[in-house]
């Protein structure tokens, strides 16, 4: 149960995230991310329609140049498995993943057990 709640709570905070990124970005990022999502509806890592966002694979904070970069970008979700937080940022949106692509492609071809040990890899990884 408590698990379930602080998953929650992360998704909200997310969620929260992204509407605050809309005010700090340039002027042509809701585009970007639209055209993104609408060209890869679906997250990379679990397949899931849910709770999409769009993550920066370099993030914009260490590389405000390719904030509108369509190759900097990669759809992953909020949903069952918090595919954005774990995936991307390795737990902590403090951080991010540099292998987030290779990550994503490899939990969506494995099995459940290798998915736990990839989430935990993606830990290990996360970057400042």
């Amino acid at each position: 149960m408590f698990r379930t709640l602080v998953s929650k709570v992360l998704k909200l905070r997310s969620v929260a995230r992204e509407r605050d990124k809309v005010r700090n970005r340039s002027s042509g990022w809701e585009a970007v991310r639209d055209a993104h999502l609408a060209a890869s509806p679906a997250c990379v890592a679990c397949g899931g329609v849910h709770l999409l966002q769009v993550h920066h694979i370099v993030p914009f904070s260490t590389a405000p140049d390719l904030e509108l970069e369509p190759s900097n970008l990669i759809t992953l979700c909020m949903g069952e498995f918090d595919c954005h937080l774990r995936l991307g940022h390795g737990g902590s949106f403090r951080h991010y993943n540099p292998l987030v692509v290779e990550d994503a492609t490899e939990f969506r071809e494995s099995e459940s057990a290798r998915r736990t040990a990839l989430i935990k890899e993606a830990r290990a990884r996360r970057l400042d």
